[in-house]
């Protein structure tokens, strides 16, 4: 994992991701080669939000788990140009 800084992101591991995401923190991701401050590809609010059907309000789904969030997000963002696995960030303070 590349130490990564910028004005507003900070990258974290995947464990630590995890551990975060749990705790309720916003974690941000991007496909590993694109940088964070990139201006054609924004880091993605990972979140735990769920559209219900009926009425088409977006709510809190506490069934998000981690994985599933993260496999969803590698299956339709990530390619070889790209880079082929997730990176996670955190907001600086």
């Amino acid at each position: 994992m590349n130490g990564i800084e910028t004005v507003r992101f900070r990258r974290v591991s995947k464990p630590r991701a995890r551990k975060m995401y749990g705790a309720g923190t916003k974690i941000y991701v991007l496909p590993c080669r694109l940088h964070p401050d990139n201006i054609y590809e924004r880091p993605v609010l990972l979140g735990r939000q769920a559209c219900d059907e009926e009425t088409g309000r977006v709510t809190e789904d506490s069934r998000s788990d981690f994985e599933t969030a993260v496999r969803a997000f590698e299956f339709y963002n990530c390619c070889n140009a790209a880079g082929r696995y997730a990176a996670f960030y955190v907001r600086k303070v």
